[in-house]
């Protein structure tokens, strides 16, 4: 029996509450209710990244502790933009974005466009910072405040050696997607390159890292 895949999975995607500040709320929903938190309209699309996945809340609670006005953010792996756009919503002044998949780079800027995000504030590309750092280091020019990588260990893991050339001294990363079982290899991963460990958060069976360049 012929059903609209594309569409039918809409009806599991509710508005959820993450964090301390952000409703994330699917596009085609009205909000019912009056709320004092921050409204992320968002359609995921093809993409990866509606918030409800443990990894994806972790990181968005880690940047609501360390958004400040004025802080530059890059998101690698940006999926939907979720990451990216709750920074923005949360008062970051500008947001990079690269995915190795060229539909995460459409669904992240249609997603900032739902949320009346100025097109001077996100730039979102295609690209994979493993296979080409060099590269992308010209197209995304000074170092960052903050870097967030919501990918996978293995991602990670080799990802910590080229990440700090991204962030300013002093600068945070954020790193989630990491099951329990491999946390202890990216945690010696992260020391390896001289980040201090700030925090080490867990939700369900996942880990998150804040580190300090």
């Amino acid at each position: 029996k012929e059903e609209d895949w594309a569409n039918n999975w809409k009806k599991y995607f509710h508005p959820l509450e993450v964090g301390k500040k952000i409703l994330i709320k699917p596009e085609w929903e009205e909000l019912k209710d009056n709320t004092d938190r921050i409204v992320f309209n968002i359609n995921p699309g093809m993409s990866f990244g509606k918030g409800g996945h443990y990894t994806t809340q972790l990181c968005i609670e880690t940047l609501e502790k360390y958004i400040k006005p004025g802080v530059k953010v890059l998101d690698l792996g940006c999926g939907s933009g979720i990451l990216a756009i709750a920074a923005l919503l949360c008062g970051a002044k500008s947001a990079f974005c690269l995915d190795i998949d060229p539909s995460a780079v459409t669904g992240t800027i249609e997603n900032a466009e739902i949320n009346g995000i100025d097109a001077s504030r996100i730039t979102a590309i295609h690209a994979n910072i493993l296979e080409d750092a060099a590269a992308v280091k010209k197209q995304t020019g000074e170092p960052f405040d903050i870097a967030v990588a919501n990918i996978l260990a293995d991602v990670i893991i080799p990802l910590s050696d080229y990440i700090g050339d991204f962030i300013k001294p002093g600068g945070i990363f954020i790193s989630s997607g990491i099951l329990n079982e491999k946390s202890d290899a990216v945690e010696q991963a992260l020391l390896r390159n001289n980040y201090t460990i700030l925090e080490r958060n867990t939700m369900g069976d996942w880990v998150s890292f804040v580190c300090q360049k």
